[in-house]
């Protein structure tokens, strides 16, 4: 996923960003994102994220995330190697929204 950032002229984004709530509890980390933008962008492997309870878990923390103006991006691996010009520009339009450019 971040290679394919790369290789699309995007910005470098952080690694591992480590996220809080309202009272500074740390409850997530971003795969990828743009912390000052505060974008992430989740990479959903299929052997993790295919079950009905993370698909829950999943729903919840972005919800949460999206509570507190973080814009969450989801990636996975039928995506990624299929649509990756999409995913660029998914990602491209999320920083122009959010003042990057």
């Amino acid at each position: 996923m971040r290679l394919l950032m790369l290789k699309g002229d995007l910005p470098t984004p952080e690694l591992q960003i480590p996220i809080a709530d309202e009272v500074g509890r740390e409850f997530a980390r971003a795969d990828l994102g743009y912390r000052a933008e505060k974008i992430v962008i989740e990479y959903d492997g299929a052997e993790f994220h295919e079950t009905p309870a993370q698909q829950a878990h999943d729903m919840a923390r972005d919800a949460k995330l999206e509570a507190l103006g973080w814009k969450v991006i989801r990636i996975n691996a039928k995506r990624l190697f299929e649509e990756p010009w999409s995913i660029l520009t998914e990602i491209e339009r999320a920083l122009h929204e959010r003042g990057r450019y």
